[in-house]
């Protein structure tokens, strides 16, 4: 017998995640909730893993882990979500150190200046602020050196200005 139950709640926010709803102002803890969990399982649509939802799931892992055990968690998530979805993690595509360790450095220093917010103040707050704007990383970093195979697999340090100014 089917559980309509445990089918129509999936369903239902795969339809809610579908609209236009990764760029909305407000996130609900649920949708919050639902996009990191089809992350980490590797079940999240190709499509819905945008650059939100990345920021989406740093938020939630500045706020659960420690800085190094966020990044170490990250990285595997990420390798493994790519693999699970059809993405190489090669030296010009998948996985990205630099990128991904910037990132989590950003919403922590983000994090940090809002505390007692909630994880849905945060998510939106930092997704409709300046420091969530794809570009952001080149105030820091030159072309060529964000996307060198080095910066790919290792940290690099930024070649345009120091991240002590970060934020």
């Amino acid at each position: 017998m089917i559980n309509f139950k445990s089918f129509l709640l999936p369903f239902s926010w795969s339809a809610f995640l579908l609209k236009k709803d990764l760029m909305e102002d407000s996130f609900v803890k649920g949708k919050i909730d639902f996009i990191v969990e089809k992350f980490e399982k590797g079940e999240l649509p190709k499509p819905q893993w945008t650059h939100t939802a990345h920021l989406i799931v740093a938020i939630c892992y500045c706020e659960k882990y420690e800085k190094e055990e966020a990044v170490k968690i990250l990285r595997n998530n990420i390798i493994g979500y790519n693999e699970a979805v059809g993405t190489p993690n090669t030296d010009s595509e998948g996985y990205h150190e630099t990128l991904t360790r910037f990132w989590l450095l950003v919403a922590r220093k983000f994090v940090e200046r809002q505390e007692g917010s909630s994880l849905s103040d945060l998510c939106s707050k930092f997704i409709s602020s300046r420091y969530a704007d794809k570009t952001y990383p080149f105030k820091y970093y030159s072309r060529e050196r964000l996307f060198s195979r080095k910066a790919r697999h290792e940290w690099v340090d930024p070649d345009l200005a120091k991240l002590e100014v970060l934020l």
